[in-house]
């Protein structure tokens, strides 16, 4: 089911992202691309309550084995959630791909045209509208084609 909703999922992003569809129908597709993602992620929760099941069923002591795989995951998941889930979400970096903000971790802060060149770029991704960015060595303004809502992948070029 995963598989088929992807090649599914990549389909209908395509088809958004094609001139030939108008606002409306990239909204519908969206909406479509969202409802596969419910699906896939309540077809993964059950798929995981039943290995759930199955492996507690297999000890002696069933209420006691669920609630050590509990906490195992929790222990596991949560701080994986904080660390790379939560900030790409907060900070808008799915809209790029990575955190504008970490970039700073490999700049030479004493080079002054580096941080000068940062601090041109972080403006330009921050400040990014509904769509992308315009593409400035292109000359006539185009705009790119990110999308909002956490469907798209930021096209659109860095330089």
């Amino acid at each position: 089911l995963s598989l088929v909703c992807f090649a599914s999922i990549y389909v209908l992003d395509k088809l958004a992202d094609a001139d030939f569809t108008d606002e409306v129908a990239d909204e519908a597709i969206y909406q479509v691309i969202g409802a596969i993602g419910i699906l896939i992620g309540f077809s993964w929760e059950q798929c995981f309550d039943a290995a759930l099941s199955s492996l507690a069923s297999a000890t002696s002591n069933e209420h006691f084995t669920k609630l050590l795989l509990a906490i195992f995951c929790v222990v596991m998941l949560v701080p994986a959630w904080r660390l790379y889930i939560l900030p790409m979400v907060v900070q808008h970096g799915w809209r790029f791909g990575f955190l504008p903000e970490r970039v700073t971790e490999h700049l030479d802060h004493d080079d002054e045209a580096a941080v000068e060149e940062y601090e041109r770029m972080l403006m330009k991704l921050t400040s990014c509208g509904k769509h992308g960015w315009a593409h400035e060595d292109e000359g006539h303004g185009h705009e790119g084609h990110g999308h909002e809502g956490g469907h798209g992948h930021g096209h659109g070029g860095a330089g």
